[in-house]
């Protein structure tokens, strides 16, 4: 069975795309007469992959996380002309030679291409991850709901063409003012990366000095300068504040070591693997992110934490956020106000406080780690096929469903 992942906002071997990458490369190779494909940005580095058993193909000219202007969107001409470019490189894909499409990450545009071409994937099993708003690429509310509506006529227009799963992290989206429910799903482990997070998952052990952890890109939107301005008013003997981030960032990790002595920031080429190891070392993850990107998107660090049995510090208005936790990790967070003074309290609340809330956390981890299973969501989008030795032909594939 031949599977490709179209990942337009690929780009270099950091951050979460990668990651993604990197897991569904681990398991797929791991299975037998099962080949990835996978198609990213024009402007990606063939030789920053080495190493995985797919070799990612530089395509998309228009990157996943280039913002149109409301003019764009609302000019038909230029929109079908932004379109049109995108899909002149869909079309250099042997999308005919696939059993499974698999889009992560769905990004407007792209989908609306994709769309076009969808009477070439007739028989083909196509996962859809609509994990960001459509504001992230349109903050303007009218295009906003014209670029949505647009998703949504697409969306139904290859739900018509293949075999179709569309979902979410939150189990609904926001087609241009149009609520829809969907399926829950996360963005999945391989199997060897899974065992690694049950291993690590360990009984919660908070000493006096609870030490916090931030993960991923130093954006604003991910409440980096709120939790570099809560850290100044910190003890240092109960509380230490740990910034572990991407490569390319030494002179910013040099700035937040400066702000106070109980601060630690380093900035490193880490592997899945030890990403999560690093965050397994510290006892509460932060998650302290601006509501006006965060209020109805996901994180994948808040999953990830609780997988590994960690418990979280979130803004009190991330709906979508509290709502996943809410759900499957009850008790297993403490939100408080999307300001450093609001924060700095939090972050100084006992230990004993902690200790209890991390317990919950360590119950709900084996919850969260099913989620996060890569057979489940291939399972989801009709390939669990591709664990069997022998269905790998693509008539044996569309008999067994």
């Amino acid at each position: 069975m031949k599977i490709l992942l179209l990942d337009p906002g690929l780009r270099t071997r950091a951050g979460h795309n990668a990651a993604l990458l990197a897991e569904f490369d681990l398991e797929l190779r791991s299975l037998p007469r099962v080949r990835l494909s996978a198609a990213g940005s024009a402007a990606l580095q063939a030789a920053e992959f080495k190493g995985l058993g797919c070799a990612p193909r530089p395509l998309f000219r228009i990157d996943g996380y280039w913002r149109p202007t409301p003019q764009d969107v609302l000019e038909p001409a230029r929109l079908s002309g932004l379109v049109d470019s995108i899909v002149a490189d869909v079309e250099r894909l042997p999308l005919e030679d696939f059993d499974g499409l698999l889009m992560p990450t769905v990004y407007p545009l792209h989908l609306i291409a994709l769309a076009r071409v969808a009477p070439r994937l007739a028989r083909t099993r196509l996962m859809l991850g609509f994990l960001m708003p459509v504001s992230f690429w349109m903050p303007d509310t009218e295009a906003c709901a014209v670029l949505g509506s647009q998703v949504g006529e697409a969306t139904m227009t290859l739900q018509q063409h293949c075999e179709l799963i569309a979902y979410s992290e939150t189990g609904a989206y926001e087609f241009g003012g149009m609520r829809a429910d969907m399926a829950t799903l996360l963005p999945p482990l391989a199997a060897p990366t899974a065992r690694l997070v049950e291993s690590l998952a360990t009984a919660p052990a908070i000493g006096e000095r609870v030490v916090f952890g931030f993960f991923g890109q130093p954006f604003t939107s991910k409440g980096l300068d709120v939790v570099a301005n809560a850290s100044r008013a910190l003890d240092p003997s109960r509380v230490s504040v740990r910034f572990r981030l991407p490569p390319g960032h030494e002179a910013l990790c040099q700035q937040l070591r400066s702000l106070a002595a109980c601060v630690d920031a380093t900035s490193t080429d880490m592997s899945n693997d030890a990403y999560l190891r690093q965050m397994a070392e510290v006892d509460v993850v932060l998650a302290c992110y601006d509501p006006a990107h965060y209020g109805d998107k996901m994180s994948g660090v808040v999953p990830e934490a609780v997988s590994l049995g960690k418990p979280l510090v979130v803004s009190e208005a991330c709906r979508s956020l509290i709502g996943f936790l809410d759900r499957y990790a009850p008790g297993a967070f403490i939100a408080g106000a999307y300001q450093p003074g609001a924060l700095a309290e939090l972050l100084a609340l006992p230990a004993e406080l902690w200790r209890v809330v991390a317990t919950k956390a360590h119950a709900s981890s084996p919850v969260v780690r099913s989620l996060k299973g890569m057979r489940r969501y291939l399972a989801a989008g009709g390939l669990d096929a591709l664990y069997s030795q022998t269905r790998t032909e693509r008539a044996d594939v569309s008999a067994a469903v």
